[in-house]
């Protein structure tokens, strides 16, 4: 019986990773890589990966700063950084995960004019995404760390779609237009050039 109970407590943490023992409940230590035994019932342990990067996708309609609806998705790469904060003092990571990216992501894009969200400002919109959301995390204790956050698309909502792309197709009508224009004033200018 006593080999059962003592077969019972051993364990293997691998190079990666991190065991969180609590002893009755309460948070006893945080043990490294190696051959482990704790005494079951007493103990009870969590293994943690802290080198593994997990993926977490986001994807919301989201109101910018001149009124308009786009639908983004956003990606973001995090590892836990502190296993005893991701152990005790978070129930669901993925979802603490998910309402502080959200957070943020709202504050971000509400501070955004549409244009920037769907072409030029995508890029600051993530910078920008990725210090707020670590903000969050940290204030919250979760033990996680942002790795990376990419906009991996913004468009309007389906809805629109059509119309946005007509605006679109009337703005690049524009610019040829323009661009005829100054083509042909040159041609004449040429020409007249030319003939002298």
């Amino acid at each position: 019986m006593a080999f059962i109970y003592v077969g019972l407590g051993v364990y293997q943490v691998e190079q990666a990773e991190r065991s969180v023992v609590l002893r009755l409940g309460s948070y006893a230590e945080t043990k490294g890589p190696g051959l482990r035994w704790n005494p079951p019932i007493i103990d009870n342990w969590t293994v943690v990966d802290v080198v593994k990067v997990r993926p977490h996708r986001h994807d919301a309609l989201m109101l910018t700063k001149d009124e308009n609806i786009v639908d983004v998705t956003v990606s973001v790469q995090y590892q836990i950084t502190n296993p005893e904060q991701y152990v005790l003092e978070i129930r669901n990571a993925e979802d603490s995960l998910a309402q502080a990216t959200e957070s943020s992501l709202r504050h971000v894009v509400g501070s955004t004019i549409m244009d920037d969200a769907l072409t030029t400002g995508r890029e600051q919109i993530a910078v920008e995404v990725k210090e707020r959301l670590q903000g969050y995390l940290d204030v919250y204790e979760t033990g996680l760390q942002v790795v990376i956050v990419n906009i991996e698309d913004s468009s309007p909502p389906d809805q629109v779609q059509e119309a946005f792309d007509d605006v679109i197709k009337a703005r690049e009508d524009e610019v040829r237009a323009v661009s005829y224009t100054h083509l042909r004033a040159h041609e004449t200018v040429l020409d007249l050039v030319c003939r002298l």
